[in-house]
């Protein structure tokens, strides 16, 4: 999978699918890891959804 560094609002369908496959990636990160923050915008772009 791709690493999307630059998220934006999820708009369809395929989007919110790429979404949560990153986070799905992400989601045993812990807080101070580089990619924990990316995982907390997931979170709020996928509830957002």
């Amino acid at each position: 999978m791709d690493t999307i560094k630059n998220w934006y609002l999820l708009d369809s369908e395929e989007e919110y699918d790429r979404a949560v496959a990153r986070y799905e990636e992400l989601k045993t990160t812990k807080k101070g890891e580089e990619e924990h923050k990316e995982k907390m915008l997931l979170v709020h772009l996928i509830s957002d959804y």
